[in-house]
């Protein structure tokens, strides 16, 4: 499983990055924070794969930590270039700091 979620996060940014290549109404910024998010989606997925957590609680992470994964890539596309008064970055920073909490409660919930 975690190889399997290695190849879709490349293909994911191989797939945006040319988008963000092709089509200039696709900023920079934003395309370059789709591939970041995809990258630590990806990584916050193979973490769940290898933790040693409960069945029931690993698949029901899968689906809100994927669900919450493309609720940010979605708010990536409305970003503003500027960092400074991003409403819109701040939300996703607080999605990942969600994501992570959802993952380490989990963790601490762990088989024995």
């Amino acid at each position: 499983m975690k190889n399997l979620y290695i190849i879709i996060c490349a293909v994911l940014v191989l797939i945006n990055s040319l988008i963000g290549i092709i089509f200039a109404q696709y900023q920079t910024f934003n395309w370059l924070t789709a591939d970041v998010i995809i990258i630590i989606n990806a990584i916050l997925l193979i973490s769940l794969a290898n933790a040693k957590i409960v069945d029931g609680f690993k698949i029901a992470l899968t689906f809100i930590l994927s669900i919450l994964g493309v609720l940010a890539f979605l708010i990536s596309f409305r970003l503003n270039s500027n960092i400074e008064n991003n409403f819109l970055l701040s939300g996703i920073l607080i999605i990942f700091s969600f994501q992570i909490l959802l993952l380490i409660a989990a963790k601490h919930f762990k088989k024995e």
